[in-house]
């Protein structure tokens, strides 16, 4: 007769953490129609796992900004090839007009307090057909 396995309780914080995963899982999936064959920008890309996706979802090119050091080394150590990282401020944006299709800024824009001037500088370095794709956390 075969013993039946306990289940192991699930922790709080285990729970919480499973569905914050999943939220931010999704507002990537969200992007990847906005990303294939595009030059993308990501904006607080801490240590680069969300490019990394973006990536694997067919972007041309894949620029991520944060002004965390210590996170953009780690995001460098494991780069896909078609994926640059940066380090330093929002404001200004250190790119070029115009170059990039895509912007994303997931749970972002709450935390800035210059938010208008960093959307002007998202304007400015998006093409002209550019998308800006946001989240707030709630």
């Amino acid at each position: 007769m075969a013993m039946a396995q306990q289940a192991k309780p699930v922790q709080a914080s285990e729970s919480a953490s499973a569905v914050l995963r999943a939220e931010q899982l999704s507002r990537y999936l969200f992007a990847e129609n906005w990303c294939r064959d595009k030059a993308v920008l990501e904006l607080g890309c801490g240590q680069g796992a969300g490019c990394k996706l973006l990536a694997s979802y067919g972007a041309k090119s894949i620029d991520g900004l944060d002004p965390s050091e210590d996170l953009v080394k780690v995001a460098q150590t494991e780069a896909p090839e078609n994926t640059r990282f940066h380090h330093g401020p929002y404001l200004p944006l250190p790119f070029e007009d115009g170059v990039f299709d895509t912007v994303i800024a997931l749970d972002l824009l709450d935390r800035i307090s210059e938010r208008e001037l960093l959307l002007d500088e998202i304007g400015r370095v998006l093409s002209e057909n550019g998308v800006l794709i946001v989240s707030i956390s709630s």
